[in-house]
């Protein structure tokens, strides 16, 4: 199970399409109704039809509401992965209370992935704080440089099994001081 946030031209949603299997399930989830109708008329021809693929439902509307939905529904499928191919990248605005990479949303984010899930973001550049953000949320990101030097990047973000909690240490009886 992979979602997708951000349909554009489809070239993401043709490559996703390429490496799955044929079980694969993908949700696309896309702001506007009109990308998608480019997508399935003119566009289609450029991606190879990739909406029409028996594999892919697409939802119109925001990626984070479908996200939060998931996390705070225990009897939901849990994805593998969460891609986000948006035309911003967390470090254009990026502080803890973004909308899209604050803390918020990677708690949400990270709730919705499957144990050893990957949530995959396109940035603009390496963002040190939005690497330790993810790290708070329980997953480890893998930085990968595209394109010559480090002018884009792409972060990999694994999510970890959760750390089992110690129970507390048993209160000790202290013995009573004789006088």
């Amino acid at each position: 199970r992979v979602l997708l946030g951000g349909l554009g031209l489809g070239f993401t949603l043709r490559a996703a399409l390429d490496a799955l299997p044929r079980r694969a399930q993908l949700v696309v989830a896309e702001l506007h109704e009109r990308v998608v109708q480019w997508n399935r008329g003119p566009v289609a021809s450029l991606n190879g039809a990739a909406v029409a693929d028996p594999r892919v439902r697409v939802i119109v509307g925001d990626v984070t509401r479908e996200i939060r939905r998931l996390a705070n529904d225990a009897h939901v499928p849990r994805y593998d992965a969460i891609l986000w191919d948006l035309y911003v990248g967390p470090t254009r605005k990026g502080g803890r209370g973004d909308p899209l990479y604050g803390d918020r949303s990677l708690a949400d984010t990270c709730a919705a992935l499957e144990v050893g899930g990957v949530f995959g973001v396109w940035a603009e550049a390496p963002s040190k704080a939005f690497e330790e953000r993810l790290g708070r949320h329980g997953m480890t990101p893998r930085l990968i440089p595209v394109g010559r030097g480090m002018r884009h990047a792409v972060y990999l973000a694994t999510k970890q099994k959760p750390k089992a909690r110690r129970a507390p240490a048993p209160r000790r009886r202290r013995k009573a001081r004789r006088r």
